[in-house]
């Protein structure tokens, strides 16, 4: 599978998701396996291993919302896991880092553990029985909560049109699925 940026965005950024993602699996993390960086017409991009019949979370939550708790149940388990594992901090970089904006971020405890840094129900595939976190470009460690806050936001923040384009799942439903989520 292809992965293909703007044609703005730099070279270094695919150089790092490509590190990162190889990085995160072979600590065991689950997540599709980075190859080459490739070149098609005037955009880069990743190859990446392809998984096949994958749908994310938020695309089966919008084609099955039958089942919501039962995603979100997944959802949280995979994120336990992911926020349980002790990360790598010669690899990876702090996810506080990249969040100190605020003095209020000095306050958060360091924890060391893995953390995807985009983490939402649009970054998770399914597949064959699979659950695999994808977009590895801001992965990291830190606490647990810097994840919480990006699926928060986008339950709660984003913007209804936006989360309609983006998740293929209408407010509402995200913000149950965030319950869901949250229970678990």
């Amino acid at each position: 599978m292809m992965k293909l940026y703007y044609d703005f965005i730099p070279q270094s950024s695919l150089e790092r998701e490509k590190r990162r993602a190889k990085a995160a699996m072979f600590a065991g993390i689950p997540t599709p396996l980075s190859g080459d960086i490739i070149k098609v017409g005037a955009r880069n991009g990743i190859v990446f291993e392809r998984i096949m019949e994958k749908k994310s979370i938020a695309r089966s939550l919008s084609d099955d919302p039958e089942h919501l708790e039962d995603y979100a149940r997944r959802f949280a388990e995979m994120c336990k896991a992911l926020h349980a594992k002790p990360c790598d901090q010669s690899v990876f970089p702090s996810t506080a880092a990249r969040y100190r904006i605020l003095d209020f971020l000095d306050g958060v405890p360091e924890t060391g553990r893995c953390l995807h840094g985009d983490l939402h129900a649009g970054n998770v595939i399914i597949a064959d029985g699979r659950y695999l976190f994808i977009d590895m470009a801001d992965f990291g460690y830190g606490n647990a909560n810097f994840d919480l806050g990006t699926i928060y936001y986008t339950a709660f923040c984003t913007p209804p049109d936006l989360t309609m384009r983006l998740y293929h799942i209408d407010v509402e439903t995200m913000r149950r699925f965030w319950i869901r989520f949250v229970c678990c």
